[in-house]
């Protein structure tokens, strides 16, 4: 492919950021702390009236010196697996260098490939892992190869596969939570250092892969919302169990609830550290039909209080049972919202991409959280690619699935891209009119918010 070319993919509305930065700095990879809505390049900080401290998609912009790094370098010059010493599970890898050696990378092509092609970068050491003692005692890897050659980086696969340096990392935890405890600060060694750099790295990489395993942090903000369900849920139980009517209507309302809403805690308690996003993502769509099943069966009893009440039950009961239903009916509608969120934040990477701006009206608020993730004001790309469609219901359908194919058919042609890169041309400019077409397209919903204290100067640069 000509250099010229692939180094315009760094203006791709894919990107939806500056790639000029280090590759790997992008607290996303060289977006230098700043995120941009689809088919404009600037940053926040560049916009007049926003503060530096703005929100992107992890809820704020972080400083230069709390960037994170992948790689190290803008363009960084990768080497297959080292011989005698990587072992990798297949040979998906030598697709990614043509002529047997290591080759040099542009910060967006390394960016595309890490997105559509995550398998063939398994076994590739790219990762920073030059310190010695971090290779020796932590790893427990070599540190050169079998020519005697200095190894630099470390493979997804090892990391992931490294009993050591899990082990290193609990000592870690242990040690911070003793050190806050006691109220003192917690230095790092030398090597604990390496090691917390390479343990972000290799999660940052993930989150801008499009990993099945679910993120540490996308983990977190999962079991807060599935407490926020069961608090939900069972506030709604003791609403209907306050009564002896509301007993015996609340056996059926929450019957179908009951075992999607418990298969999703019994998931989150056997494997909090391995959660499979397609596992999540099933139960999860159970669970948002179950919930949603709930509010229009309660939505239905309210019109039959109203339009048939029950000749078995007294005029003093059909009003009671009316009270009752009037009161939960409005929680039962949040719940269902609320199991939709879920599968919205399953696909919502803290570090992922921004493209769109979101239909998120906490987002736009001038006293939101900025600490929290949710309430960001963009919608990254992996929601737009995956999530299911009660998730992004208020979202234009027909725009969200022209981007679906367009990224397919960019992801197939960019693996093709060496052999026939007039069509991966094509199909990467179809994927950017998509994507601007999308935020386009989601503009007039979003104006529809309500929003309590607008935030104007985040409501006009997110326009």
């Amino acid at each position: 492919m000509r250099r010229g070319h692939m180094t315009r993919l760094v203006s791709l509305a894919l990107v939806a950021a500056r790639l000029g930065g280090d590759i790997g700095e992008w607290h996303g990879v060289g977006t230098r702390g700043r995120s941009c809505p689809a088919g404009r390049l600037r940053g926040l900080a560049e916009h007049p009236g926003v503060p530096q401290r703005a929100d992107h998609a992890a809820g704020h912009v972080r400083p230069p010196e709390r960037r994170e790094v992948v790689c190290g370098r803008t363009n960084p010059t990768v080497a297959p697996p080292a011989e005698g010493v990587d072992e990798p599970g297949d040979d998906a890898w030598q697709a990614l260098f043509p002529d047997g050696g290591p080759r040099k990378w542009q910060a967006a092509e390394l960016l595309l490939s890490w997105m559509v092609e995550p398998e063939r970068w398994e076994d590739v050491p790219f990762l920073e892992a030059k310190h010695e003692e971090l290779r020796r005692d932590v790893l427990d890897i070599p540190l050169t190869d079998a020519h005697g050659e200095f190894i630099a980086g470390v493979s997804p696969r090892t990391v992931a596969d490294s009993a050591g340096l899990q082990e290193r990392i609990g000592q870690i935890v242990t040690a911070r939570r003793e050190a806050a405890t006691k109220g003192e600060e917690y230095r790092l060694s030398a090597v604990d250092k390496k090691v917390d750099q390479l343990f972000r790295a290799y999660n940052l990489y993930r989150e801008l892969t499009f990993d099945q395993r679910v993120g540490p942090a996308a983990q977190r903000q999962l079991q807060i919302e599935l407490a926020g369900l069961v608090d939900a849920w069972m506030a709604i139980d003791a609403k209907l169990k306050s009564s002896e009517l509301g007993s015996v209507v609340g056996s059926t309302l929450l019957s179908a609830a009951n075992k999607p809403l418990l298969d999703l805690y019994q998931l989150f308690e056997a494997e909090p550290q391995s959660l499979d996003r397609a596992d999540v993502a099933a139960k999860l769509d159970a669970l948002t039909a179950a919930t949603k099943q709930m509010q229009e069966s309660t939505a239905n009893l309210a019109d039959r209080l109203e339009e048939e009440p029950p000749e078995a039950l007294s005029a003093e009961q059909v009003a009671e049972l009316r009270k009752l239903v009037g009161e939960i009916e409005p929680a039962t509608r949040q719940l269902a919202d609320q199991s939709a969120d879920m599968a919205l934040v399953l696909f919502s990477e803290a570090n992922g991409l921004c493209v769109i701006p979101a239909l998120n009206p906490a987002a736009l608020e001038a006293d939101r959280d900025k600490e929290d993730d949710l309430q960001a004001p963009w919608l990254g790309l992996q929601a737009v690619l995956m999530a299911p469609t009660p998730a992004l219901g208020a979202y234009p359908q027909a725009e969200i699935e022209d981007v679906r194919q367009a990224f397919a058919k960019l992801s197939d042609r960019f693996k093709k891209r060496f052999s026939e890169p007039a069509p991966f041309e094509s199909a990467e400019r179809e994927f950017a009119h998509n994507l601007r077409e999308l935020g386009t397209a989601v503009e007039p919903a979003r104006q529809k918010l309500k929003i309590r204290d607008r935030d104007e100067a985040m409501v006009a640069y997110t326009a």
